[in-house]
């Protein structure tokens, strides 16, 4: 079984890249572990990060730790946001193949 505190983190590295900020920067070690650990607070998700992606990080931080996702899971939502974001396969491209010559043009 997966420990479920490093789900919790996966959602705060998620957060960091997707906020490209550094979480609780305010904070020492022991003022974190008091703000998320006994106040039960969490960082702030910004209005523009993409609705899917914010839904993962908070369930990441459920307060129940049995209520967060799993890594499978995680992997799943992921790559579905990742294949909605692909461009669409345009079929096999060919490549431009330039005039042969045949032994009746020498």
């Amino acid at each position: 079984m997966q420990c479920r505190s490093d789900v919790f983190s996966f959602g705060v590295i998620l957060w960091e890249l997707m906020t490209e900020s550094i979480p609780w920067n305010h904070l020492n070690a022991m003022q974190v572990v008091g703000v998320v650990g006994f106040m039960d607070q969490r960082l702030d998700i910004p209005q523009g990060i993409d609705p899917k992606i914010a839904a993962i990080i908070s369930d990441c931080w459920a307060s129940d730790p049995l209520q967060r996702p799993s890594f499978q899971d995680l992997v799943g939502r992921l790559s579905e946001i990742m294949r909605a974001m692909a461009p669409p396969p345009s079929g096999r491209r060919r490549l431009k193949q330039s005039p042969r010559m045949s032994l009746s043009d020498s």
